[in-house]
């Protein structure tokens, strides 16, 4: 029979045996580790080519602007604040919406619509009879005074100036009314009237003589031959008029008013009834600043007129 000291012996010796182990390990361990290694490969050296600073090429492209980032402003140039209002160019009526029938001698026989457009084809005869000589056009020539606008499938537009009308399909041409000399002359001097008196301070702000304002106001006869509307309706319930046509130098077209616009609102009221309207247009006659709403191709718009 064992001692109880014996066991109290072999378990201090123990101990030390692993102490003793441990030390031994990581002595033996410090010494591979301080073994030379082998030097490894030297590699070769890459020389980066020289580049030009971020700025420089950074600058060369913002300089050409390749990608329109840097419009011009639509304000206009502070050092030349008399500048005459440039008017934004009316588009053609699209296929389905209202045009002006032409005058003139020019009849539609056929239509070849294509795509892009710059492809359509429309045969023209050049006279009433049928025995008339016919030719080929497309979009963008021009034939006698006007110009082809765009060719829709059973009709061709045809611009003169600002003017659009249409021939179309199976139609005999209309007889051009003999204009005279004493009414375009007042009806020229009169446009450039208005376009002396209305000034575009800004993109959709206008400023607007009085004067000229009143004496427009006063001669209904002369503003509702100006331009043709009709009530307009969205989803079954009133909303507002239409402009079916505004005439080219009249004082809607220098208001910056457009074909195809449907006005909704004046001065923050909605307009779409008859009498709403007659109430609106009294009250423009005395006030000093007037804003327009109006839908153009679905987007609003607003328009703002300081009367001096």
């Amino acid at each position: 029979m064992l001692r109880p000291w014996v066991w109290v012996n072999l378990v201090l010796l123990t101990v030390c045996a692993w102490l003793g182990a441990r030390v031994i390990n990581n002595i033996v361990a410090y010494e591979v580790v301080r073994l030379p290694t082998r030097a490894a490969a030297a590699e070769p050296v890459r020389v980066e080519p020289e580049r030009p600073p971020v700025d420089t090429w950074q600058e060369s492209i913002a300089a050409r602007n390749l990608f329109n980032a840097d419009p011009p402003s639509d304000q206009p140039d502070a050092g030349a604040p008399d500048a005459a209002p440039v008017a934004e160019p009316e588009a053609p009526p699209r296929p389905g919406e209202p045009c002006d029938r032409a005058e003139g001698n020019l009849a539609l026989v056929a239509t070849m619509v294509a795509k892009p457009a710059r492809a359509s084809r429309a045969v023209l005869r050049e006279g009433r009879r049928r025995t008339a000589p016919t030719r080929m056009v497309r979009p963008g020539q021009k034939v006698g005074d006007v110009v082809v606008a765009a060719i829709h499938p059973t009709r061709a537009v045809l611009r003169e100036g600002n003017d659009y009308s249409c021939v179309k399909l199976g139609e005999k041409p209309k007889r051009k009314r003999r204009a005279r000399k004493r009414s375009r002359t007042r009806r020229s001097k009169i446009s450039a009237n208005i376009a002396r008196s209305v000034k575009k301070v800004g993109r959709d702000r206008y400023q607007v003589d009085r004067e000229m304002l009143d004496e427009q106001l006063n001669d209904l006869h002369t503003l509702g031959r100006q331009v043709r509307i009709r009530p307009y309706r969205k989803r079954g319930k009133a909303h507002g008029f239409k402009l079916l046509r505004v005439r080219s130098g009249s004082l809607f077209f220098h208001l910056g008013l457009r074909r195809g616009d449907v006005l909704t609102g004046v001065n923050g009221e909605t307009v779409s009834s008859p009498n709403e309207a007659l109430a609106l247009f009294d009250r423009l006659k005395t006030a000093r600043d007037v804003t327009v709403t109006v839908e153009r191709r679905g987007r609003p718009r607003t328009f703002e007129y300081a009367v001096r």
